[in-house]
């Protein structure tokens, strides 16, 4: 859960967790565990939908520099929910954000994700909408997707896909923006060249709607949305970084032969968009799983090094080399995109 921390103009992230003897979303009395039977569970003397959808004031919180937030029970502080009402729209700069492209404009020159603060909720925020331009469904995603654009009529795609664990992820957010949704909170990314929310919560006249907690059946009528051809450059980097990172879950030494063949067309596409230098790191893991204990002599600069000491494993080396490259590659063309 994560909410503003309006003293001190930051978003902190309150983590909840319950000793459960089953496997998550197990059936329980016959019925799956799900967010929305998880709002009754007891949370701060209360139910944990009260401060998902108030306004929590703690005189016993501790924060961490990583910007988790603690709540103790302590004899001289109190703490209390109340309605969030109009707190929204009070919240200051940056945490109520009215121009999107002032924000993605701020976030220019920043380090790569990877070696940045590791800050929670560093990209949430609550944006204010002026407009909910369209509303869609993409079927074989299982994703809605809706234009809205913000205060300063800076547009973005809000975008919520279907969990098993959150039946209402889909419905709740689409009825929720039908009936005049005013501010949406959530995690703001640069992507596809341009803004992407991916929706925590959403605030219209009747309160606040978490579409992870909500109830859902699939009964809301949603209109197929429109298919977007993804750009080349980004679809190339989507596979390429897709391809090796499959790899992590059979490892390095058990790569199989589908693998390998997807990881060689990731690296030919690359090759073809211009990207070389990705997609000669990308040969030089195959390369690295084709010869195991010992690389091939190869060009100069077309293999990375191996790491550790000499006689090492090339695949411990030639697997993260080219996954970093095209993690920041891809970062770095979400921010050109705009």
């Amino acid at each position: 859960m994560t909410c503003p921390f309006t003293r001190s103009r930051t978003l902190v992230t309150l983590r909840c967790q319950w000793s459960v003897l089953l496997e998550p979303w197990t059936a329980v009395e016959g019925q799956e565990l799900t967010g929305h039977r998880l709002t009754g569970r007891r949370l701060l003397s209360t139910t944990l939908g009260s401060p998902a959808t108030g306004s929590l004031v703690s005189e016993s919180v501790r924060r961490t520099a990583g910007r988790a937030l603690t709540i103790t029970r302590g004899r001289l502080g109190t703490t209390g929910i109340t309605p969030v009402g109009a707190a929204w729209r009070e919240l200051p700069a940056p945490l109520l954000i009215s121009d999107l492209s002032a924000l993605t404009a701020a976030g220019e020159g920043r380090p790569p994700r990877l070696i940045r603060p590791r800050v929670e909720a560093e990209s949430v925020g609550v944006v204010a909408l002026s407009e909910v331009a369209e509303v869609g469904y993409d079927a074989g995603e299982q994703r809605l997707e809706v234009m809205v654009r913000d205060a300063s009529g800076t547009p973005a795609v809000l975008t919520s896909e279907y969990r098993p664990e959150c039946p209402g992820a889909l419905d709740a957010p689409a009825d929720a923006l039908a009936r005049g949704a005013t501010h949406v909170s959530g995690s703001v990314v640069r992507a596809g060249g341009g803004i992407r929310i991916d929706p925590i919560a959403v605030l219209t006249a009747d309160g606040v709607t978490v579409p992870g907690l909500a109830p859902g059946d699939g009964a809301t009528a949603l209109a197929a949305a429109a298919r977007r051809t993804p750009e080349p450059l980004t679809a190339a980097l989507d596979e390429a970084i897709s391809a090796p990172a499959a790899l992590a879950h059979s490892g390095l030494r058990q790569a199989s032969g589908a693998s390998r063949t997807r990881i060689d067309e990731a690296a030919t596409a690359l090759s073809r968009t211009g990207l070389t230098r990705a997609s000669a790191l990308l040969r030089a893991v195959m390369r690295a799983l084709e010869y195991g204990g010992g690389l091939a002599p190869t060009a100069r600069g077309d293999t990375p090094s191996a790491g550790g000491s000499p006689g090492g494993d090339p695949r411990t080396g030639a697997w993260p080399a080219a996954q970093l490259h095209l993690l920041v590659s891809s970062e770095l063309l979400a921010a050109e995109g705009l």
